[in-house]
């Protein structure tokens, strides 16, 4: 098991961002999210653009849908934590807890690279998820090109659609077949953002 309780996941994106140009924008929230405002946290609303340098952080039973720039689309679950930045023209989500899903099936950028202080991935069309816990970081694939990039081990690992990856106690990637536990999870994950778009989309019409 990983001795690091906070593990930080950097997600560096082809999105062309600049300083003042918006990375994304809030879809919809769920109970608890909040945007840091300075040394203050404060709501956020949907609607809001995200920039560089925002931080923002779910609650217990909370959310937030975001939609970048190159159409992936983000979902911040519960008690989670993410910070955009933007490092030499690339804009980059720092996930310091938490799960978030990607969507990229709309993707319209080249791709992008999760990295943690431990592993990194170059992903392109990635549908998936990042689960981080105290002992553990998960990246699980669901469609898209995902190659693991560990100066550990050459070649580098294709992680294949179906399959998640992890680092064991000596540091060395380890890829698994997505467990029947971790299925349920993620479907559980899906229903609920299902839910939340259904009724959206109800109260757009009635609207």
């Amino acid at each position: 098991m990983l001795k690091t309780t906070i593990i930080i996941i950097t997600v560096l994106l082809n999105l062309y961002a600049s300083g003042d140009k918006s990375v994304g924008v809030v879809t919809k929230t769920v109970n608890f999210v909040e945007i840091k405002n300075g040394d203050k946290w404060i709501a956020l609303q949907t609607g809001k653009l995200i920039y560089p340098e925002d931080e923002i952080r779910t609650g217990v039973k909370s959310l937030a849908l975001l939609k970048l720039s190159d159409n992936t689309m983000l979902t911040v679950r519960e008690n989670s934590s993410l910070t955009f930045a933007n490092i030499s023209g690339s804009t980059q989500i720092q996930i310091a807890a938490g799960t978030v899903n990607f969507d990229g099936s709309k993707s319209e950028s080249d791709g992008f690279k999760i990295s943690t202080p431990t592993i990194t991935a170059s992903v392109r069309g990635f549908t998936g998820q990042v689960i981080i816990t105290p002992n553990s970081v998960k990246l699980v694939s669901e469609s898209g090109s995902v190659t693991i990039e560990n100066p550990r081990e050459i070649p580098l690992t294709q992680l294949l659609p179906g399959n998640y990856a992890e680092l064991d106690d000596s540091l060395h990637v380890k890829v698994h077949v997505i467990t029947p536990e971790l299925k349920k999870f993620m479907n559980q994950n899906k229903r609920v953002d299902l839910q939340i778009r259904l009724k959206e989309m109800i109260k757009l019409k009635k609207e």
